[in-house]
Formats: structure tokens, C-alpha cells, sequence
């Protein structure tokens, strides 16, 4: 999405929220309409109110996450993804990054097999606990 507005307003700033985890105190979007400058444009765009195990964009997020860590979401929905801002440009840069960082987390909890790699899941389990 971010390449996209991009692409069309080169200029754009872009403001992501992930609504599940942020308090607003009133109806963000009357405010934004009533508060925007001339000439700005104000697009808005939800995703998906499903499991996080069912949410293809969030479990490539998650994949450098311990299976115990996965297995304990479960169900629920995912979360967490905070307040980010900045030009449309540098958030595709951004969310690029994070999602090749998150990958190559992955790629290197597997065995030479394919598997998950358990002593992955232990060193994760540990930095974890040492926060």
C-alpha cells in the first residue's frame, strides 16, 4: 500500500495505526476531517479483524518468534503494531526492511532440513527473558 501512495503523491505523509492496540479519547477520523489543511487528502484503509494464525501479513511479521510464543497467540488477534508516521516512500522502505529482517530470523531458525530449529526457539526464549 505504502508503494502505491507513493507512487501517486510522491509527497504524501502517511500515518499507520494499528487501531487494536491504540486508545483514541474521540473519534480520530471527525477530528482529522475537521482539522485538515487545504488541498490535503485524507484516504483511509483497514485490514483484515481475524486471528493472527489467519493473517498471512502478520504471521511473516512473526516469524522470528518462538513456536511457543506463536502457539500461545493462537486465536487471538495480533497486535502491537503501534503508531509509525513519515513520507510514504520511507515507510515502504521501512515495512520492506522489516518484513526481509523477519524472514531472514526465520530462515536461520531452521534445521538443514526445513525444520524449526528447537535450539532457535530456546535462544529466542532466552533473550526474551533477559529483557
Amino acid at each position: 500500500m505504502f508503494g502505491e501512495v507513493a507512487a501517486v503523491a510522491p509527497n504524501a505523509s502517511v500515518l499507520a495505526v494499528d487501531a487494536r492496540d491504540v486508545l483514541f479519547q474521540s473519534d480520530p477520523f471527525t477530528a482529522m476531517q475537521a482539522t485538515r489543511p487545504r488541498g490535503c487528502i485524507l484516504t483511509f484503509a483497514a485490514d483484515c479483524a481475524c486471528a493472527a494464525v489467519a493473517d498471512s501479513y502478520f504471521m511473516r511479521w512473526q516469524a522470528c518468534l518462538p513456536k511457543a510464543s506463536i502457539d500461545a497467540i493462537g486465536q487471538k488477534p495480533p497486535v502491537n503494531g503501534g503508531i509509525v508516521f513519515g513520507g510514504a516512500a520511507a515507510m515502504r522502505t521501512l515495512y520492506v526492511k522489516a518484513a526481509i529482517l523477519a524472514a531472514t530470523a526465520r530462515e536461520s531458525s531452521l534445521d538443514s532440513n526445513g525444520r524449526a530449529d528447537s535450539r532457535a526457539d530456546s535462544r529466542a526464549d532466552s533473550r526474551a527473558d533477559s529483557r
